[in-house]
């Protein structure tokens, strides 16, 4: 019996902040000690997303920390819970302490 992908199906169960023809923008699960922390997961079920998936992912990521955080990361996916489906993650910098996010590749803005 398979096992559905919980970010294929992310829309049902969650709520989307954003949508498009690629991507999906909801909140994560855990805030992990965060007051902002959102996901970007692409619509397809692949672990390297096209260039257009991946920029269209970061910049909607981008618009919406930009207007929910003065400073904030976008994190690569290197230690996301679900391999096999492209998603990345935007924090606020509020959190402290959130070790994963400081042993993770990331970006932080304001550049």
């Amino acid at each position: 019996m398979a096992v559905e992908c919980p970010l294929c199906s992310l829309s049902k169960r969650e709520r989307v902040l954003y949508e498009d023809d690629l991507i999906y923008l909801a909140d994560t699960k855990e805030l992990k000690g965060h007051k902002v922390r959102v996901m970007a997961v692409t619509k397809s079920h692949a672990p390297d997303p096209t260039f257009e998936e991946r920029i269209r992912a970061t910049v909607k990521l981008h618009e919406y920390m930009k207007e929910h955080a003065k400073v904030f990361y976008i994190v690569d996916s290197t230690f996301c819970s679900v391999p096999e489906h492209f998603h990345i993650v935007a924090c606020d910098d509020e959190g402290g302490g959130d070790p994963m996010l400081y042993s993770t590749p990331r970006v932080r803005f304001p550049l």
